[in-house]
C-alpha cells in the first residue's frame, strides 16, 4: 500500500538533491516512489509501496551522500499535546507493545513539551524491551514508529 513510511533527515539545504538521489535510489523497486519535503529544513517524506525493511535494504546497498537519519513511519497523530498522548497509548495498547527507549525529535509544536512528552510516556516503557519509539514531528502532525535497538 502507497504511504507515508519513513521521515528522513538529511544534510540542511540539500533537500532538493537528495530527494531526488533517494528518488532515483528506490525507482527501480517502486515507480510510484515520492520524495516529498516537509516545513522544516533538512526533513523529507518518504512515500512508497515498499516495506520499512525495504527501504533500509535498498537505501544500505547503494551508496548516498545526504541522508542523516531514517525514522519508520507506523501511524500519525494530531499535534495537540494531549491528543498525541493519547494517540500513541492507543497505538501502543492496539499493537500490545512495550517499549524500552523513547526519542522525540523536539521540533515545531513539539519543541514546547518535549520534556512533559517524555515524562508522559514513562508508563510505557519497559526497560527489557529492544523496541524504541521515534516520536517525529512533521508539519501539522506528529508521526509515531518503532524499531528494534
Amino acid at each position: 500500500m502507497y504511504s507515508l513510511k519513513a521521515v528522513l533527515t538529511v544534510e540542511y539545504g540539500k533537500e532538493l538533491r537528495a530527494s531526488l538521489e533517494i528518488g532515483d535510489i528506490l525507482y527501480p523497486y517502486d515507480s510510484t516512489v515520492k520524495v516529498g519535503t516537509s516545513k522544516y529544513g533538512g526533513v523529507l517524506l518518504l512515500y512508497t509501496s515498499l516495506t520499512y525493511e525495504d527501504i533500509l535494504k535498498v537505501l544500505k546497498a547503494s551508496p548516498t551522500t545526504y541522508i542523516r537519519s531514517i525514522a519508520k513511519v507506523d501511524t500519525c497523530c494530531p499535534e495537540p499535546f494531549e491528543e498525541l498522548i493519547r494517540c500513541v497509548n492507543e497505538y501502543l495498547t492496539q499493537i500490545n507493545l512495550k517499549v524500552g527507549k523513547v526519542k522525540v525529535y523536539e521540533r515545531g509544536a513539539v519543541k514546547k513539551y518535549g520534556k512533559e512528552l517524555l515524562n508522559s510516556l514513562r508508563n510505557l516503557l519497559d526497560t527489557r524491551s529492544n523496541l524504541k519509539l521515534y516520536i517525529t514531528p512533521i508539519d501539522y502532525k506528529v508521526c509515531v514508529g518503532i524499531h528494534e535497538l
